[in-house]
């Protein structure tokens, strides 16, 4: 599990997990980018160790590739500022977030949090219903664990995802080359189906109270379990067109292509920050 520490004076966290991780170690979900009004951004903690890849997909079908070099960022406008070099992997140099509808933009372009590898894994793979269509599906698992000091109420904070998201689309393209997936008439492209539970635990630093229905609140959530998918979540994203090859296939030009990334918590669920993932792996059949 990795686990991120950020003092702020407010919070408000929206959740998406996806994938399966079938006895991987390496967890399931994810959560979204925190908020508030004001503070001091912190640190994101070292990662954790993560297990193999889920186990997903049809060997003997078409085209399938794991997630392993996947990479994943929440960011938030309270966030200590981390350009770097424009590295992908070590700063928050990308995605341009300019963009993508449903992003909170504010403040939050030069602030994230480094996630270390690997945070996601699962699988995509592609079936060529008929000459340049393609049923495209997947699973993905994402895993951390938010652990926040919301100082206006002397609490801290842990929220905890474990959820399950299997993606189904259509697209048209070729292999190897670009597939451009198909509007499903609402201004996304692929359906997003998450199951699972976002736990939230809030205790005040001083006397130890559980502070759980009071601040957890503050986050769109409730003092322990929560279902997924959350209020709002429209159940589909927006992913850019995607570029197999023969050995990897990848988001857009890859998690070096502003454009390579989807938004993890759309509209609905976005608050003073979002999160985004670039999906990259390597061909495994």
């Amino acid at each position: 599990m990795k686990h991120i520490v950020v003092v702020v004076l407010g919070l408000a966290i929206a959740a998406l997990g996806c994938g399966d991780d079938n006895e991987s170690t390496g967890g399931t979900g994810g959560t979204g980018g925190s908020a508030g009004n004001g503070g001091e951004g912190g640190e994101g903690g070292g990662g954790g160790e993560g297990g193999g890849m889920a186990q997903c997909g049809d060997p003997a079908g078409g085209p399938l590739f794991d997630l392993s070099a996947s990479l994943f960022k929440p960011y938030n406008s309270l966030l200590d500022d981390n350009t770097g070099s424009g590295d992908p992997a070590t700063d928050c140099a990308v995605p341009d977030l300019s963009g993508n509808s449903g992003a909170n933009l504010t403040g939050i372009i030069d602030k994230c949090l480094i996630i270390s590898p690997p945070d996601i894994i699962g699988c995509m793979q592609f079936e060529e219903t008929s000459t340049g269509n393609f049923d495209v599906t997947g699973e993905q698992t994402l895993s951390f664990v938010i652990d926040v000091t919301v100082a206006a109420v002397s609490a801290q904070v842990v929220i905890t995802t474990d959820s399950v998201t299997t993606f189904t689309a259509t697209g048209t393209g070729a292999l190897p080359g670009t597939i451009t997936l198909d509007d499903l008439g609402d201004g996304f492209n692929m359906n997003a189906a998450a199951s699972g539970n976002v736990n939230c635990q809030a205790t005040n630093t001083n006397t130890g109270e559980d502070l759980s229905a009071v601040v957890c609140p503050l986050a769109n959530l409730m003092g322990g379990d929560n279902s997924v998918p959350l209020p709002g979540d429209p159940g589909t994203r927006t992913f850019p067109p995607l570029t197999v090859t023969d050995t990897d296939f990848q988001l857009g030009g890859g998690s070096a292509d502003a454009g390579g990334w989807y938004l993890v918590n759309p509209a609905p669920l976005a608050g003073n920050g979002t999160q985004w993932a670039v999906l990259s792996g390597v061909r495994l059949n």
